[in-house]
């Protein structure tokens, strides 16, 4: 370690190890590029992980190298025998050797810390991440050295303690974990057999369906099934937890009870009717399509299958049987209002293509498309449910936030967790200084229509709507809604939000268009409007003092 060949080394592991995170980085920026969801904190993690997996791989392929050759070298070399007769202790010369053997790859080890922390400049890791890295690391060479030692101590020659150690290693940390998992899958079949998992499938129920119970439970390996009869006549047997979740409650919410692992009779009398949100019921109850502009009715419930009408937003279907699961899909038997009778997917993108007559009248949900109706401020998306987290984007008047959860409510306040049209996720507050911030389509209120004085322009086209003045950005020339073009020369940058110290996700060159959706927010001495550039979103600036970036489309 002192000379100039483990320099060398070090230095080449250093330059190979640099270049393997640059490239780490191009690759997986290439494919993030343009997309506004993907945080910078994502690159740090992918960064980190990445160095730390080089390193896993080569302590699993040098710590046995260093150690195996530990004490069969002596003999070969014929000093073994000199060894012994010195007044060196077998655990003190074993532990000596160890250190020894192991002591350049501590060294490598701890010389790739600072391209670890190259993950601080983008975020998402952790200074306590870093340390325990290490640690997890230091322990793992430790452990498959002292493997590579125990072969070299119990064998004569360096070569075949190698290949013991490699064969053991390479058994306990790829080929068992591999073996475990069939032999975990095969004993839980065997668990499991005897008709019960494996007899066939009378029908499929989703969502809050009510049935009734029509006889006692029984455990089956250890698994307990109760007789049902479904709404549309089916008699069979359904478990009460799948992946230790209830799947059945009783109709006033309280989960089923066995009874210490015995068989309960319960009385054949229907349940009364459960009260359900988003899913729709069978019988004559009517549902709106929501959170989709298109939905598709199919003859037969495949995708595959031929399509018999297509639905805007806001068509009321009457249910016509409950729904069914095909593959992984659920299906949902439906009559639109001209008649036609089909099958419509009860998911969209992963979000409800479908809500309640009762929950169309305006009233803010999961799955509906809020709007933000803030005309004099922005409404702040926040990590957390909390005014005093993160703030992870700005959405201004007129947006539209997706809603993917809650509420919550904290202090007198109710939080709904959206999705932005950039795909970023975060907590919004219903409320902002005692003014609604958001609100049900449906609940927009609508601007009175005012008489103002149109000017026709000399050298500048106006548009519907100027936005108020914005100091060191020029006189505004754009409105959200129409399409404009960069003007030729440096292109513009395309953030993931406003601001000049926000991450730059893309660029749009000069001559290139896109459709403005949103804004404009003036901050860091620019006027900044949200645009979608080639189906994806983003911020640019306008212009700066009297020159313009950005002019509409003619």
């Amino acid at each position: 370690m002192r000379g100039v060949r483990a320099f060398a080394v070090l230095t080449v592991y250093l330059l190979l190890m640099s270049g393997f995170a640059g490239l780490l980085y191009l690759i997986f920026n290439s494919f993030t590029r343009g997309v506004g969801s993907a945080a910078a904190g994502e690159i740090g993690r992918v960064l980190f992980m990445g160095i730390v997996g080089v390193e896993l791989l080569l302590i699993i392929f040098i710590a046995p190298a260093f150690t195996a050759g530990a004490v069969t070298g002596e003999r070969e070399r014929q000093t073994y025998d000199l060894l012994r007769t010195t007044l060196l202790s077998s655990p003190a010369f074993i532990v000596g050797k160890l250190e020894s053997a192991l002591g350049f790859i501590v060294l490598l080890l701890l010389s790739a810390i600072p391209l670890q922390s190259l993950a601080f400049l983008f975020g998402g890791v952790s200074e306590i991440e870093i340390i325990l890295s290490f640690v997890l690391l230091l322990v793992t060479a430790v452990t498959l050295g002292a493997v590579g030692m125990y072969f070299s101590v119990v064998l004569p020659r360096t070569l075949t303690a190698s290949v013991r150690a490699y064969g053991t290693i390479v058994s306990a940390m790829f080929i068992a974990p591999i073996l475990a998992g069939v032999v975990l899958s095969l004993a839980r079949d065997l668990l499991v057999r005897g008709g019960t998992i494996q007899s066939p499938v009378v029908e499929a129920l989703s969502g809050a369906i009510v049935v009734m119970l029509t006889g006692e439970s029984q455990i089956v390996s250890e698994i307990t099934w109760w007789e049902i009869e479904s709404p549309s006549g089916s008699l069979g047997w359904v478990t009460e937890a799948q992946d230790e979740t209830p799947t059945l409650t009783l109709a006033n919410g309280d989960f089923l009870a066995s009874g210490e692992g015995q068989p309960t009779t319960l009385p054949r009398t229907p349940p009364p009717t459960a009260t359900r949100t988003v899913t729709a019921a069978s019988g004559s109850e009517q549902i709106i399509v929501v959170s989709v502009a298109l939905l598709l009715v199919y003859e037969a419930p495949d995708t595959d299958g031929a399509i018999v009408e297509a639905l805007g937003a806001g068509v009321p279907l009457t249910v016509l049987n409950p729904a069914q699961i095909v593959g992984r899909d659920s299906w949902w038997r439906v009559r639109t209002p001209s008649g036609t009778e089909g099958y419509i997917l009860e998911l969209t993108d992963d979000l409800p293509s479908f809500i309640t007559q009762a929950n169309a009248q305006g009233e803010l949900s999961i799955g509906v498309e809020a709007v933000v109706i803030l005309p004099d401020q922005v409404l702040m998306i926040h990590e957390q449910p909390d005014a005093e987290s993160s703030v992870v984007e700005a959405a201004v008047n007129g947006v539209t936030l997706t809603i993917i959860g809650g509420p919550e409510l904290v202090g007198d306040v109710e939080w709904w967790q959206v999705r932005s049209i950039s795909s970023v996720e975060g907590w919004a507050a219903e409320q902002v200084d005692n003014q609604v911030a958001l609100v049900h389509p449906n609940r927009v209120p609508t601007p009175t229509p005012t008489l103002v004085p149109t000017q026709i322009p000399t050298t500048l086209p106006t548009s519907t709507a100027t936005a108020a003045p914005c100091p060191g950005a020029p006189p505004s020339i754009l409105s959200v809604g129409i399409r404009a073009y960069v003007v030729l020369g440096t292109p513009n940058r395309l953030r993931a939000s406003a601001g000049t110290s926000t991450r730059q996700i893309g660029q749009i060159r000069g001559g290139e268009e896109f459709t403005i959706v949103g804004g404009p927010i003036c901050t860091d001495g620019y006027r900044w409007w949200q645009v979608e550039f080639q189906g994806e979103p983003g911020w640019t600036a306008d212009g700066e003092g009297d020159e313009y970036w950005v002019r509409p489309v003619q």
